[in-house]
C-alpha cells in the first residue's frame, strides 16, 4: 500500500516526494488499470506540467497551499478548462469546458494536480456506476468483478485500483490523493 493523502503531501512539502514523481505514479497506475476498470472518461494531458510547476515554486521556497502536488480526479460534470465536461454523456463526449469552475479554481489555487475527469452515471443519473460514457465502472476489494454501486462509481474505481487511499471528499465529486 502506497502513502495516504496526509503523508504524500507532508513528503511532497518536506522534499522527500516531488509532485512529478507523485503524479507520474499515479498516471502510471491508472494507464496500468483503467483499460479493465474505466474510472477515467480522460486523462489531463498538462498533469506533468503542472506538477513541475509545483516543484519550481517549493524548490524557490514559495508558500503552497494545502494540496500541493496532491492528485485529483474530477468527477465529468464539474467545468476544468481545456477538458471535456461529458457528464458521461454521449451528447456531450465531445464538450471542452472553456472554463475552470469555483472548486477547481481552489484546487488549482492550492496546488492541487488533475490528473483527469471520472467517470459517473450520465448526467449523475442513477446509483449503479453502470451507465457511464465508457461503459461500466469494474470495483472491487479483491478482483475486477463487481460494480461500483454509486452514481460517482468513477472515484470509487479509482480510488480502489488506482489512487490506493482513501480519499477527502468535497461534495462526492473531487478525490484528492
Amino acid at each position: 500500500m502506497g502513502r495516504g493523502t496526509l503523508e504524500k503531501l507532508k513528503a511532497i512539502l518536506q522534499g522527500e516526494l516531488s509532485a512529478t514523481e507523485n503524479v507520474q505514479q499515479a498516471l502510471n497506475r491508472i494507464k496500468e488499470l483503467d483499460k479493465k476498470i474505466k474510472a477515467f472518461i480522460e486523462l489531463n494531458p498538462n498533469a506533468l506540467a503542472e506538477a513541475e510547476a509545483v516543484d519550481r515554486k517549493l524548490k524557490r521556497g514559495e508558500q503552497m497551499g494545502k494540496l500541493a502536488g496532491l492528485t485529483i480526479g474530477i468527477k465529468s460534470n464539474i467545468n476544468v478548462k481545456g477538458l471535456r465536461a461529458t457528464c458521461a454523456s454521449h451528447t456531450l463526449e465531445n464538450y471542452v469546458s472553456p472554463y475552470d469552475a469555483e472548486v477547481i479554481r481552489r484546487v488549482r489555487e492550492a496546488g492541487g494536480i488533475i490528473v483527469g475527469m471520472n467517470n459517473m452515471d450520465e448526467f449523475a443519473c442513477g446509483s449503479s456506476g453502470e451507465a457511464g460514457l465508457v461503459c461500466t465502472l469494474r470495483y472491487t476489494f479483491h478482483c475486477l468483478s463487481a460494480y461500483s454501486g454509486c452514481l460517482s462509481g468513477g472515484f470509487a474505481a479509482a480510488l480502489r485500483h488506482t489512487c490506493r487511499v482513501l480519499p477527502k471528499k468535497q461534495k462526492s465529486d473531487i478525490i484528492y490523493t
